[in-house]
């Protein structure tokens, strides 16, 4: 419920059961949870989340949607706490304040837990940092640390409109990305002064009731710190792992425990009296100055430095943001190139996308055409291979002792030359001796000389 300035006057209310499952939601909300009794506990406002509205039209898909017009708003969202545990999440956008009434939830939380991290819920505090702090209270006096995480997008939201869910109402079209619950530590709190063991013995045994509602008030001077009132007292409590989670040069997370005092503690044993505990209503953390008298002169130098102030400062300040409109338009015609970049590459794409499937039509004709000429050309050897003759054994029998003959023939041949050779060598050795002979007179040979060339004529002849 949303108050004007008559705060008995509301300017919206939003019913938590009259939720449709056709809204978009990360997890659609059944009414049957209103039927069994459980009801929203508690709520607290979050930090604001700057989104870009985008005034569309829409074609026949979402891929094919066009930005028309781009505006920076803020969103805020409430998260709201039902007495299972359970955490919903509304987004409030107060520039469409009388059309945007979105609910999402239950969140998931991680790491899951089989009782849904208690059942006895009672108070949320959401703390104003980046991520931002979620811390859930229950009547057992269990505190949950938890961090609200916002899934990572990609840089081309249009091409996975799927991953994101979207506030849509009449012509307005905003992105917000889911939000996951991650749990980073569970404290216990001690409502009494002895130890824990000891209370906690005390009460089973005398079968006492301690569970109380609490009551979690951030500090404002510390966005680390908040304050746990209950009837039992006031604890503060210090998160010391808050430093690592905004600081951005360091990647290692070390796992430091939140600091936890007892500030006020108005029933410090278990047995006494409830009606007797004193319930805090409240803390005050102003301090009080008083205030100085001035004289005239101190009034004049104050008149004389707010005059120097407004005009050296707040002129510079006003061109700044002259220079920051400037960059800011520059920025948001970037932008729209940038988107009409996108769009030019979509078409772009699909036309390769027509080519390649035609491409691939003709390879797949292709391809089919190359294999029934394969096939063919299969056919065609085997079929040549079964037309060719085939030797009998005697056949081949023959074949052999051809191919021995010829060897031998061609053994035959070359010892033929070898003697034509011999006997050209001999014959010319005896024309020259005849020749010698008859040059020579008086030179006779005696028959043995003859005899031997006789001998070796024959020889000759023989081989």
């Amino acid at each position: 419920m949303i108050v004007s300035e008559d705060e008995y006057e509301p300017i919206k209310v939003v019913r938590l059961n009259s939720i449709n499952d056709n809204e978009n939601s990360f997890v659609s909300i059944s009414s049957t949870i209103y039927s069994i009794g459980e009801s929203s506990v508690s709520f607290d406002f979050g930090p604001p989340l700057s989104r870009y509205e985008m005034i569309v039209k829409h074609n026949q898909s979402l891929l094919a949607t066009s930005v028309n017009e781009i505006d920076l708003i803020d969103v805020y969202p409430i998260y709201i706490l039902q007495a299972n545990g359970d955490v919903l999440l509304l987004y409030l956008n107060l520039k469409h304040l009388n059309h945007f009434d979105h609910v999402y939830g239950p969140l998931k939380m991680a790491p899951a837990a089989e009782d849904n991290y208690g059942s006895e819920a009672c108070e949320i505090l959401c703390l104003d940092s980046v991520p931002t702090l979620i811390v859930i209270g229950t009547r057992t006096g269990l505190l949950y640390h938890c961090v609200a995480i916002e899934e990572e997008s990609d840089d081309d939201q249009y091409e996975k409109i799927d991953k994101f869910k979207t506030m849509q109402e009449k012509n307005l079209n905003l992105f917000i990305p889911e939000t996951i619950l991650y749990v980073i530590e569970i404290i216990e709190l001690s409502f009494s002064l002895t130890s824990f063991q000891e209370a906690k013995a005390k009460t089973i045994a005398e079968n006492i009731d301690i569970n109380t509602p609490l009551k979690l008030v951030a500090d404002p001077k510390d966005l680390k710190r908040y304050f746990c009132i209950h009837s039992h007292g006031v604890h503060v409590v210090s998160l010391q792992f808050q430093k690592q989670l905004s600081d951005k040069v360091s990647n290692e997370f070390h796992d430091e425990k939140a600091i936890v005092e007892y500030l006020i503690c108005t029933n410090p044993t278990v047995d006494r009296n409830p009606n007797d505990s004193i319930y805090p209503i409240g803390i005050n953390l102003n301090h009080n100055r008083g205030f100085t008298l001035l004289s005239s002169f101190e009034l004049e130098m104050l008149l004389n430095a707010i005059d120097i102030f407004k005009k050296e400062y707040i002129e510079r300040l006003n061109l700044a943001s002259k220079s920051i409109e400037k960059r800011k338009n520059a920025s948001r015609n970037h932008f729209l190139e940038q988107l009409s970049k996108i769009d030019s590459l979509r078409n772009e794409k699909n036309s390769m996308l027509n080519d390649y499937v035609v491409l691939n039509e003709r390879y797949n004709k292709i391809q089919e055409k190359t294999e029934s000429l394969t096939k063919r050309l299969d056919k065609i050897i085997s079929v040549a291979v079964n037309q060719r003759p085939q030797l009998s054994d005697a056949e081949i029998k023959l074949k052999d002792e051809m191919n021995k003959e010829t060897t031998r023939i061609v053994w035959y041949r070359e010892q033929l030359d070898q003697i034509k050779q011999k006997r050209r060598y001999q014959q010319e050795q005896y024309r020259k001796s005849s020749l010698q002979s008859r040059e020579i007179p008086g030179l006779d040979f005696d028959n043995d000389s003859f005899n031997q060339i006789k001998n070796i004529k024959k020889m000759i002849s023989s081989q």
